[in-house]
């Protein structure tokens, strides 16, 4: 093989030569600014990392604040079950009493003497039940298996006439 010198490559390799013994000033940072560069990082990873804290500090304050709440939210719906289980007792307890009060299960006894003193709910219960014994001839021991509630005695009526000429009622004796 024969090398003969061509002038053309001798100028690109002499300028390869050249620029790569010169220190490309623009593209090579020197020490100094890599100090520079990664203090600039540094500072700007520090105040993320603060910032980060002081936002994770926050979340966990208000998750705090909404676990307090809804700790809250959750003894006050007990106590209100609690009392709505009270209200439907007592409804219940209502209930059973308007049964017991209404016209279907109300027996009014008229006639039977009044005694000279005030009578107690028991002894008003004991005369109805003599009376139902003794007039209406209703065996004892069935009279004492049947439950009352409420037994007393009712005001005397007040009968009002009217008359068709008179607008005015008048009290009947």
């Amino acid at each position: 093989m024969c090398y003969t010198k061509n002038p053309d490559m001798e100028n690109v390799t002499m300028r390869n030569r050249k620029s790569a013994e010169q220190p490309k000033a623009k593209h090579e940072p020197t020490l100094a600014d890599l100090y520079t560069l990664m203090v600039s990082i540094d500072k700007r990873l520090t105040s993320l990392e603060q910032d980060m804290k002081l936002r994770v500090s926050e979340i966990e304050n208000s998750l705090d604040e909404a676990h307090k709440t809804i700790a809250d939210q959750e003894n006050r719906i007990k106590i209100l079950q609690g009392h709505i289980q009270d209200l439907e007792k007592i409804q219940e307890k209502n209930k059973i009493e308007q049964e017991m009060c209404s016209k279907e299960y109300k027996l009014l006894f008229h006639g039977i003497p009044q005694t000279e003193t005030k009578e107690v709910q028991e002894q008003t219960e004991h005369l109805v039940r003599s009376f139902i014994t003794n007039t209406l001839r209703f065996p004892p021991a069935e009279m004492e298996k049947m439950p009352f509630s409420n037994v007393h005695r009712l005001p005397k009526r007040v009968s009002a006439v009217v008359s068709r000429n008179n607008d005015r009622a008048k009290l009947a004796p």
